[in-house]
């Protein structure tokens, strides 16, 4: 997908919000259980628990690194992974769900947003961080549950990546924005 929409003539940048692989897996259950409304709505997550979503065909794998590099079925490869860390570090603003404010400041920042004279994007994200989204908002698992390591398992690249994501989002906002995160 990524490839059709870059290209050495069409030099785009591309923003991501990351979220921990486990953590954004469990929304995905809890929302798609409930979201009528959604497309992707499924119906037998209702009935599931989360040992059996974690086990099903309905769980996510690696769905960050697939959409990146467009390949949405079958294995990957440590290749694989090294594309999709590529083209985050050319072409992707990181943001990080952990650290909303601040990422959703940077996005306004670098894309123009800022400059908005009646206040309604800074109210909109004021909104957002304040309030969160009601769709995160469900059951935990602990890192020692096997439902957590098998979700976790299905998701190793995903998680590479966000972990790499992380580093990104620590060196664009010393390199991009001047900001020194301190590490305790």
């Amino acid at each position: 997908m990524s490839r059709n929409v870059f290209s050495s003539s069409y030099k785009g940048r591309m923003f991501a919000l990351f979220r921990h692989p486990v953590d954004r897996a469990l929304s995905m259950y809890f929302y798609l259980a409930t979201a009528t409304w959604d497309p992707m709505h499924n119906p037998k997550l209702k009935d599931m628990t989360i040992e059996e979503y974690a086990h099903s065909d309905s769980i996510e794998h690696n769905w960050i690194t697939r959409f990146l590099i467009d390949k949405t079925t079958g294995g990957l490869t440590k290749e694989d992974m090294l594309v999709a860390k590529e083209i985050l570090r050319k072409k992707c603003l990181v943001g990080m769900y952990d650290d909303l404010e601040e990422s959703l400041d940077r996005f306004a920042r670098y894309f123009g947003w800022d400059a908005d004279p009646t206040g309604h994007i800074e109210a909109c994200q004021h909104a957002c961080v304040e309030s969160g989204d009601p769709r995160h908002r469900h059951p935990t698992l602990s890192e020692e549950e096997p439902e957590y390591q098998f979700i976790l398992d299905q998701n190793r690249y995903d998680l590479e990546l966000y972990e790499y994501a992380k580093v990104l989002y620590e060196a664009q906002g010393e390199q991009i924005f001047g900001v020194t995160i301190s590490r305790n």
